[in-house]
């Protein structure tokens, strides 16, 4: 009787043991796809940067193939060209200048959609281009670009580029962007 009662006892004590196991799962679980959405978001946003960064490094090495991989077969910017089109800029650029040094400073970002496969970018953007040639001037730009970009094929794609004038696009930044600082 008492080796009974000791093993109601234990299988007592084992069954509580599992309940409390089961119950802080539950939890877990909620809080862990809690967190899966928020790293998401993070992830995301650290990928999108990776893959600009990564685009600023090719097109400085002029690595037109490698750099037009990062380019949507959707694309569209606002001078109106495809993706065949602004390769065939870059091919003229890349053969008309030595060095091209891309310098980025102040970056906002936000997702345009809440399954974080489309994103808006906006940044602080200068190129300098010395030419091969002494009858081309320096290139020179300055200002921020507004890019859009979209998830496909598990990487992230430009599809569209284009100037964008703070002070007088749509009033300025927009109000609910993830703000972080240049390199």
């Amino acid at each position: 009787m008492i080796k009974l009662c000791r093993y109601i006892a234990g299988a007592l004590v084992v069954l509580s043991v599992c309940c409390c196991v089961l119950a802080g799962c539950a939890a877990t679980d909620r809080q862990m796809r809690l967190r899966s959405q928020l790293s998401m978001a993070e992830r995301e946003a650290y990928e999108i940067k990776a893959t600009l960064d990564r685009l600023e490094v090719l097109v400085e090495r002029k690595r037109l193939e490698e750099a037009l991989d990062i380019v949507s077969d959707r694309y569209r910017d606002q001078q109106g060209r495809d993706r065949d089109a602004l390769m065939r800029y870059l091919q003229r650029m890349f053969s008309q200048y030595k060095y091209i040094n891309i310098s980025r400073g102040d970056y906002f970002q936000q997702f345009t959609d809440d399954s974080y496969r489309e994103a808006r970018v906006f940044e602080r953007f200068s190129v300098v281009a010395e030419p091969y040639s002494p009858t081309l001037y320096t290139l020179r730009i300055d200002g921020y670009v507004e890019i859009y970009l979209s998830k496909e094929n598990g990487g992230w794609k430009i599809v569209r580029w284009g100037q964008f004038y703070p002070a007088r696009d749509k009033g300025g930044l927009p109000e609910r962007v993830v703000i972080q600082p240049g390199r």
